[in-house]
């Protein structure tokens, strides 16, 4: 019997140790989950951060506004006023709405694309900061953004003379996502896209896979389920090489365009925030001549 002690007693240090092992991997993996969870709590605080940062008006941007640039003042369905560029064509042939990207404002924009839309299309352009953005005040959320681009829609209809299904709607990134909307509900001459998603779901589930981002994220922008009540010919073009959105969800996208007479442009290289390179104008010129040769001949 005394020999056979031992081992007994080994079995239970054993066993002891195998224990501790146990209760120490089980706060382990406690502690790891509640820091799981927090950080999740933290990523659910910080969308609208991450969603609408913003750009700070940077006064040597406004100081170089384009000639023939006329400062507005629009005032939203709740009373915040948005603060707008029109650039004025001499001889328009278009009247378009600009939505433009989350980390841009009006004389980012206006200096860059909305100068060359003017002069390669020869359009009156408005470009237009949702709350939160630029010199307009207010907090962003999906609805707010969406609601102020609507008033400025209308306000671009009412001053041009126009219907605002006749306007052409044009978004750049998360602008995209905000055009497509407005097209959606109110219809556009046409759709016009540029480095935009299929849902905001999709490029934010690729930046961040350990999340449940399609459980968790409030401002969605699906674009996808939007697009397909969109009857007007669209233009999209996206980098083959954006990091931020990649050019799949693009291709999503377009894939649920319901108009014949639309067109995807490709375009090499690139990074989500360069410049749209030469060759984007020509390719966007053609797409319109066509459209309105169509116009001309149901008309």
């Amino acid at each position: 019997m005394n020999a056979a002690s031992p081992p007994v007693a080994g079995t239970q240090s054993k066993s002891l140790r195998l224990a501790g092992i146990r209760r120490l991997g089980l706060r382990l993996f406690l502690l790891a989950g509640f820091g799981y969870l927090g950080l999740l709590g933290l990523l659910v605080w910080s969308e609208p951060h991450l969603v609408y940062p913003g750009a700070e008006p940077n006064q040597r941007d406004y100081a170089r506004r384009p000639v023939d640039t006329e400062e507005l003042w629009i005032s939203a369905a709740d009373g915040v006023r948005l603060h707008a560029w029109l650039l004025r064509s001499p001889n328009p042939s278009r009247t378009i709405l600009f939505c433009h990207g989350n980390a841009e404002n009006v004389a980012r924009v206006a200096n860059g694309t909305g100068r060359k839309l003017r002069d390669e299309l020869n359009a009156n352009v408005l470009v237009v900061d949702y709350r939160g953005f630029g010199k307009t005040g207010g907090v962003p959320s999906e609805a707010a953004v969406v609601a102020d681009c609507a008033a400025a829609l209308e306000w671009l209809a009412e001053q041009s003379g126009k219907t605002v299904s006749e306007i052409t709607l044009y978004g750049r990134s998360l602008g995209g996502g905000i055009a497509v909307q407005l097209a959606s509900r109110y219809g556009a001459r046409e759709l016009i896209l540029d480095r935009t998603f299929d849902s905001l779901v999709s490029p934010a589930a690729r930046k961040f896979p350990w999340i449940p981002v399609s459980l968790l994220l409030r401002n969605r922008f699906e674009s996808d389920r939007a697009i397909e009540r969109c009857q007007m010919p669209v233009f999209q073009s996206h980098f083959v090489e954006d990091e931020l959105i990649p050019i799949d969800c693009a291709r999503a996208l377009f894939a649920r365009v319901t108009n014949p007479h639309s067109e995807f442009l490709e375009l090499p290289g690139g990074t989500h925030l360069m410049p749209l390179p030469d060759s984007y104008w020509p390719a966007l010129r053609r797409f319109l001549d066509a459209v309105d040769r169509k116009a001309v001949v149901l008309n």
